[in-house]
This record gives structure tokens, C-alpha cells and sequence, in this order.
């Protein structure tokens, strides 16, 4: 089998075309989980976490 369909796929499940920076969505989601079920401490821990990862690629 050839063809782009076929070669996309290939790349695909090799890694090729994912979003490195999406694993700060996992952060965000526990931060609003432990928010809301109170765990504001953890909440806190986990902002903490996302903001200094994220901090290089918003620095002006």
C-alpha cells in the first residue's frame, strides 16, 4: 500500500504532528478537579506547576 493516506498514517503513529505544549492542559485539569472539590491547596500546587513550565514561552 502506497499513497498519502497511507504515509500520513505512518507518521501519525510514529509521533509526527502532535502538539508537545498540550500536556499544560493536564495541569489546568487538575487544577479546576481539586478546585472544585475543595482541594484548594493541591489547586494551587498544580497552577504553581503549569506556570512555571509555561513561563518560557511567555516571556516578553
Amino acid at each position: 500500500m502506497q499513497g498519502p493516506d497511507v504515509d500520513a498514517a505512518v507518521k501519525y503513529a510514529r509521533g509526527v504532528g502532535n502538539m508537545p505544549a498540550a500536556g499544560f492542559a493536564d495541569l489546568y485539569v487538575a487544577a479546576r478537579t481539586a478546585w472544585t472539590a475543595g482541594k484548594r491547596d493541591t489547586a494551587m500546587e498544580a497552577i504553581g506547576r503549569a506556570v512555571r513550565y509555561a513561563q518560557p514561552w511567555f516571556r516578553v
